[in-house]
């Protein structure tokens, strides 16, 4: 595949990832709001009999995984192509192959700091910057691997405390899981505008390069 053919791909994995963000912002904005009624008491998912409401709420939070795992895939495709453009624009020293800047995602510790050095180094070399191993990182990709891995601390701690009888623990495990819920939508923010960027940097400079080549 050329590098026009690449962009062309890339463009439309783009808008596919994109789309499948803004669900996944719209289901998480309902999870939240679930466990914000919940925490008022308003619903309650450990009832016997549920509420029509509660029932409602029950549904989106099993709902939300197919789409987070629609996300993922449809995200992972998008980073795997980008990753390959730079190889085919000329960059051949780079550290993440394209399926290492995704498979990093699925390694235990590892997934902790690696996606962010490849989306870092996607970022700077897209953008021709230089991609030293202390160089600074920008703002975004800070701030949308923060959330993202803050969340999920959070979230996981919120799980634990959730298990627990005693009432006092489970009101403080809502607390965490709104705030691992707005944590999770800023992470989805910054990197839709993270794509859109990248995306647009690639089709603009990689693809003038292929023009004039």
């Amino acid at each position: 595949m050329g590098i026009s053919d690449g962009i062309r791909v890339l463009i439309a994995r783009k808008q596919r990832a994109i789309i499948a963000l803004y669900i996944f912002l719209v289901a998480m904005a309902i999870y939240l709001l679930g466990e914000v009624l919940e925490l008022a008491g308003v619903i309650d998912m450990n009832a016997i009999e549920l509420s029509t409401l509660t029932a409602v709420f029950a549904v989106f939070y099993v709902a939300q995984l197919p789409v987070l795992i629609g996300c993922i895939v449809v995200v992972a495709m998008w980073i795997h192509r980008a990753h390959t453009n730079l190889i085919d624009a000329g960059h051949s020293d780079l550290e993440f192959s394209p399926g290492w800047a995704v498979g990093w995602y699925f390694i235990p510790i590892a997934n902790l700091f690696k996606p962010f050095q490849a989306m870092k180094e996607l970022w700077n070399t897209s953008f021709g910057l230089s991609n030293d191993f202390g160089g600074e990182a920008p703002f975004d990709i800070k701030a949308w691997w923060g959330c993202w891995i803050l969340g999920n601390i959070i979230g996981w701690q919120s799980t634990r405390l959730s298990l627990n009888d005693d009432a006092g623990a489970y009101q403080i495990s809502l607390i965490m899981g709104v705030v691992s819920s707005i944590l999770s939508i800023a992470a989805a923010y910054y990197l839709i505008g993270m794509i859109r960027e990248i995306t647009n940097v690639q089709e603009q400079e990689i693809g003038v390069q292929d023009v004039f080549a």
